[in-house]
């Protein structure tokens, strides 16, 4: 496979209310398309999904808890960011990507700093203004379900790490509550 151009990158995003209870969340659901110097057509190589609020100040932890527990989680690490950083500097939205996807013949080429350039692009989004949580959870081939826990859980968290550290996003120092575990936030740094 050759490398991807990220200038090439085309996402498409898809806006809906969430709960009542989270009211000050929208859902998003993006497809991202490439197409290359031999391609006709554009060609789908990812997907990225999640909720987002222009509402930063409101309480984005609670609101992320009326969704789901990865809401929850990811909820709870933007607010510690927003009140980490308020007073600091203009912070205009939340994104808190609770998938990302990539085709497998895409994987490997740093990508997902990428792919969240585009969807913010798109969104008319600020980086410098905007805190985009995500955490990883490696996912099989088949069926869209985390792996259970494991070995192949082990490794494939691993590998996302990895790929987290490449595309420029940092752990969150503090880890975050989930049901019985805790589960470790990235983010993306803002830009200078």
């Amino acid at each position: 496979m050759d490398a991807i151009y990220p200038e090439l990158l085309d996402t498409s995003v898809s806006i809906f209310r969430c709960d009542a209870d989270a009211d000050v969340l929208r859902g998003f659901s993006a497809t991202v398309r490439y197409t290359g110097d031999d391609d006709a057509e554009p060609r789908e190589i990812g997907r990225l999904s999640g909720w987002l609020t222009r509402e930063v100040y409101s309480d984005v932890a609670d609101a992320g808890d009326a969704l789901s527990a990865d809401g929850m989680i990811l909820g709870s690490a933007a607010q510690k960011l927003v009140d980490e950083h308020e007073g600091d500097r203009i912070l205009d939205a939340v994104v808190m990507l609770d998938r990302a996807t990539l085709e497998p013949e895409y994987r490997g080429q740093k990508l997902l700093g990428a792919l969240v350039d585009d969807l913010l692009d798109v969104l008319q989004l600020e980086p410098t203004e905007t805190i985009v949580v995500v955490f990883p959870e490696s996912l099989p081939l088949v069926r869209g379900a985390p792996r259970p826990e494991g070995e192949e859980r082990q490794v494939g968290l691993r590998k996302l790490s990895r790929a987290l550290e490449a595309s420029g996003f940092q752990q969150i120092d503090e880890e975050q509550p989930a049901d019985d575990e805790a589960v470790t936030v990235w983010w993306r740094p803002f830009p200078d």
